[in-house]
């Protein structure tokens, strides 16, 4: 992509995995012999994704990322890997509907875009108001600006996650696991 487009745009992916690896162990009880098999042990696993720069959104007040107040990818993801992620607690179970159609977002020039099978996924990575992730009680909260203060609006910001499918279900938002408090 960087060297298509002339910028380098990615998406670190930290998960943990299960690695399966050759093992043998002694049998107890008996001499000379083992058992031989695999052993499940689970690892962090760091991949880098390419984002293409058009699926890139950042704060159009920014200069750089570092004066942004985030940034967002924009991509098209099979309905079944979101299904699996609600299954597994990644995301919360909402009903996703069906997507529109977006030529602005498709990778291929292709005269047959394929429509079904798939949610427009837009993962936003920056600050938002502490009151609005789970993980922050409004009973910790003192309020130092008064309602009808612009500050009010970005006094209590916080670094998240927030994952929006189909414009408009909200399957997560978190604090970003990463920051350091």
């Amino acid at each position: 992509m960087a060297e298509i487009y002339g910028t380098g745009i990615g998406e670190l992916i930290i998960k943990t995995e299960k690695q399966y690896t050759p093992a043998t162990q002694a049998i107890p009880g008996v001499q000379g012999q083992a058992a031989i098999g695999v052993e499940e042990t689970e690892r962090i696993s760091v991949k880098l994704v390419p984002v293409n720069p058009k699926n890139f959104i950042v704060d159009p007040n920014a200069t750089s990322l570092d004066d942004s107040m985030g940034c967002a990818i924009e991509k098209f993801v099979s309905v079944h890997k979101i299904v699996q992620g609600m299954e597994e607690g990644i995301y919360r179970k909402v009903d996703l509907g069906l997507s529109s159609p977006d030529d602005d977002l498709e990778v291929t020039e292709e005269d047959n875009i394929y429509q079904e099978g798939r949610v427009k996924l837009l993962t936003y990575y920056g600050l938002v108001p502490k009151e609005y992730l789970p993980e922050f009680s409004s009973k910790d909260m003192v309020d130092l600006f008064p309602e009808d203060s612009v500050a009010d609006d970005y006094a209590d910001l916080v670094e998240a996650i927030v994952v929006i499918g189909n414009d408009g279900q909200l399957l997560k938002a978190e604090g970003q696991p990463l920051h350091d408090e």
